[in-house]
């Protein structure tokens, strides 16, 4: 990794750092437990599945601001100073725990075909607190790459395949995967400052579940500009915008 990108994680690390309490740096003492006992020796790959699950569940039970790296090391029964020999930092802590909630996601949509699978997944827990995490780190200045989610990942290949698989062109399969995203991670950060009754939020996500039923009959070149009818005439029939070359005077 470039010496530069190194600086700006560490930069960001920090930061991230000094708004959520978590301590800066390790000593000598920090690597024993709370209770003053050292740890017992796992492996990495168990330390690894050992913080993600810790991060998850104090992510769901505690204020994000009040998640330290203290007390995930608590929680996972580790040594405070494994999450930097594992991870790097807490940031690159958070960004594996996205990356796990991202794949429940994705298996969800996975194991439920049909717009059973869709409205699972629109209200998933995990894809709940990957939207919500994401949008606070945001807010505390964390560079929005670290959380990109890719068209390569596991859950945008799954619905893109899903989509294309049933007819839909790849292009608006693509268009429309990113779009109920869009709508999603709306919902799950501002869904609760919106006074929605339930069966308003039920009838939200059955227009969204029929448009996607039309999307075998749409392509991208029927949408063009160039494909709209042009505007009424006074003698009230279409007026088509006259052809390249042509002077319109017929």
């Amino acid at each position: 990794m470039a010496p530069r990108r190194i600086a700006q994680i560490r930069g960001r690390s920090s930061a991230l750092g000094r708004v959520a309490g978590v301590e800066g740096s390790t000593t000598s003492q920090e690597h024993a437990s709370g209770s003053g006992e050292k740890r017992s020796y796992v492996r990495r790959a168990e330390a690894h599945d050992r913080l993600i699950t810790a991060t998850i569940e104090l992510l769901r039970a505690t204020p994000f601001a009040q998640v330290t790296t203290r007390a995930i090391a608590e929680h996972a029964g580790l040594n405070l100073s494994t999450i930097q020999t594992t991870f790097g930092s807490q940031l690159d802590l958070y960004a594996a725990v996205v990356d796990r909630l991202v794949d429940e996601v994705a298996e969800t949509l996975q194991d439920n075909p049909g717009p059973e699978g869709f409205i699972r997944v629109f209200t998933h827990p995990s894809r709940v607190l990957r939207n919500r995490l994401v949008a606070w780190l945001l807010g505390e200045g964390v560079d929005p790459a670290t959380f990109t989610l890719s068209t390569e990942s596991r859950y945008f290949q799954t619905a893109f395949a899903r989509q294309v698989g049933e007819g839909v062109d790849p292009q608006v399969a693509q268009a429309f995967t990113a779009i109920v995203g869009f709508a999603m991670a709306g919902y799950t950060v501002f869904g609760e400052t919106v006074d929605l009754a339930p069966e308003e939020i039920a009838a939200t996500m059955a227009v969204i579940s029929k448009l996607r039923d039309l999307l075998p009959d749409v392509t991208l070149e029927s949408m063009a500009p160039s494909a709209q009818p042009g505007p009424a005439s006074p003698g009230g029939t279409s007026d088509p915008t006259p052809s390249e070359g042509s002077t319109g005077t017929g």
